[in-house]
């Protein structure tokens, strides 16, 4: 009896403290238009040919650096 008491009384605090809220519908028209029917949305397209160019230099001029140092030493 004890547990079903605490129930009603938790069920009871949660109905009186949860006051449903009505989104104003002008609002979520605007927000269902720039969801759904927005073209300027876009995924950009990443060009990692920079990296890999910058990462082969680099490689390069270490093993060149490698190479005169074994040559001349």
């Amino acid at each position: 009896m004890n547990e079903q008491y605490s129930y009603s009384v938790m069920e009871n605090s949660l109905v009186s403290n949860l006051i449903p809220v009505q989104p104003n519908p002008d609002f979520i028209q605007n927000l269902g238009k720039r969801l759904l029917g927005s073209s300027n949305i876009y995924i950009e397209d990443r060009n990692h040919s920079l990296a890999f160019v910058l990462i082969s230099l680099g490689l390069f001029i270490g093993a060149f650096i490698v190479w005169l140092f074994r040559k001349h030493g």
